[in-house]
């Protein structure tokens, strides 16, 4: 259920695909990132993507996803639902991959809050004189 605070304020879920190497002296790099309206979402992201990569890890890492990807979505739900953050961790050769997502507020810019304006006044009507 997306929510709105304040009319402009929009709640949500940030998640993030990050990455950590020892070959760049332990560097964490964002691979990918994006916002999702509810918990369901986030855990959509999340899924797809760990998707893509279950089939590169290995066999031990592989399973472990295989089996996260079948059952451990439903802890991990339940958590962003009761508005905790969840994180899924992976190592696929030297690097060790995070998906995470974590309750967030997001404030539109100004061209979205434009538009928005533009399509209340447009929706309510010529004004009075």
């Amino acid at each position: 259920m997306r929510v709105t605070v304040c009319g402009l304020v929009r709640r949500g879920w940030w998640c993030e695909l990050t990455a950590r190497t020892e070959a760049v002296d332990g560097r964490v790099a964002r691979v990918r990132a994006g916002r999702a309206g509810t918990p369901e979402g986030a855990l959509v992201w999340i899924r797809a993507s760990v998707r893509t990569l279950v089939y590169g890890f290995g066999a031990i890492e592989g399973a472990r996803a295989q089996a996260w990807l079948e059952y451990g979505q439903w802890e991990a739900v339940m958590r962003l639902k009761s508005g905790e953050a969840y994180d899924f961790g992976a190592r696929l050769g030297g690097t060790s991959l995070s998906w995470s997502a974590r309750p967030a507020l997001f404030v539109p810019l100004l061209a979205d809050c434009a538009a928005s304006v533009r399509l209340e006044a447009a929706e309510s009507g010529p004004s009075e004189p």
